[in-house]
């Protein structure tokens, strides 16, 4: 997370992230993706496992852009 961290920073076009990241809220990859992106959920319904889910560690973030493109 802190690779993706850091090439969002330096991007200036809207960055988004998206997937099953095989982390749950409370871990510290999240942590650190919420110190740079914003996640579209804060309290999200749970995504694993399949079968009676139980937990999410599924995620949609995104940053904004500094500058968009005409």
């Amino acid at each position: 997370m802190e690779e993706i961290n850091q090439i969002a920073l330096n991007e200036t076009l809207p960055f988004i992230i998206a997937g099953d990241l095989n982390a749950v809220e409370e871990s510290s990859a999240i942590q650190k993706m919420d110190k740079v992106f914003t996640r579209t959920c804060q309290k999200c319904d749970p995504t694993f496992p399949v079968v009676k889910p139980n937990r999410t560690i599924d995620f949609i973030a995104f940053r904004k852009a500094t500058h968009l493109a005409r």
